[in-house]
């Protein structure tokens, strides 16, 4: 599984099939959705995943982009 990092609300225009960097691998975005923070994540884990808060509160909403 990558990890990578992203300054608050710095996950903005992506789209599926844009290639992008995380350490040292090439992954390709396969997807994105919303979800709150606290729960269980709604979709399977990916190799890539990035997620960004959406709001200020314990649990908001978050971004989750995906890539393979």
């Amino acid at each position: 599984m990558g990890h990578a990092y992203t300054q608050f609300g710095l996950i903005t225009q992506w789209r599926a099939g844009d290639v992008v960097s995380a350490g040292g691998r090439q992954f390709t975005i396969t997807g994105a959705f919303t979800q709150s923070s606290c729960q269980a994540p709604a979709r399977a884990p990916a190799p890539l995943s990035l997620q960004t808060s959406l709001g200020w509160g314990g649990c908001g909403s978050v971004l989750v982009v995906q890539g393979n």
